[in-house]
């Protein structure tokens, strides 16, 4: 990396981590982490770097490196930048006291609660469903009425009706989702003009 200091990125850190908890006995070592170094495990970090790096983390632990890592929007590896923010409807303090799946069913009914912008998408769908649906009925009358006639298809076999178009169908579930999503960003919205 040069002479410019480059932050330790995240895969960096835990593979440290690993290296130092399988060797926790020599990882104290000034020759341990040379050796480290010329297997180039961690290319282009020093020797030095990588014992110091290890001190701070061994003290203050690996979770509080991540938490901090994660705030200060830290590489998740040198090919990747970083780690998009992931911000909750709830606050983590709200969720915490919920059950497994207790947070998940209260947005669910949060979003039934919801005016859903995207309800006309599903009646768009809906109603394109209906649209292929009669021109599906229409053709399966001109198929029966060709049939009684006796008239077959090419090479003598009847012809084979390639789309079904029942299966463009709306779930529940999928409404949520909308609304869910639509809560978010007016969530985010009233957060951007605060």
């Amino acid at each position: 990396f040069g002479k410019q200091h480059v932050k330790y990125t995240i895969t960096e850190a835990i593979e440290i981590y690993k290296i130092a908890i399988a060797n926790k006995n020599k990882s104290k070592s000034a020759s341990f982490w040379m050796e480290v170094e010329r297997s180039q495990l961690l290319p282009r970090r020093t020797a030095d770097s990588l014992r110091n790096f290890w001190k701070n983390v061994e003290k203050k632990g690996l979770e509080f490196h991540m938490k901090n890592a994660l705030d200060t929007d830290t590489w998740y590896c040198h090919a990747f930048c970083k780690i998009p923010k992931v911000q909750l409807v709830w606050p983590i303090s709200q969720a915490a006291n919920l059950d497994n799946g207790e947070l998940e069913r209260s947005l669910f009914n949060l979003a039934d609660q919801i005016p859903c912008k995207s309800q006309s998408l599903i009646m768009d769908l809906d109603q394109e469903r209906k649209r292929l649906q009669s021109k599906k009925g229409q053709r399966q009358a001109a198929k029966n009425e060709e049939r009684s006639r006796g008239q077959r298809g090419a090479g003598g076999r009847e012809t084979v009706e390639l789309g079904d178009f029942n299966q463009t169908k709306c779930s529940d579930h999928l409404t949520k989702i909308f609304k869910i999503l639509d809560r978010q960003k007016q969530m985010d919205l009233e957060r951007s003009v605060q």
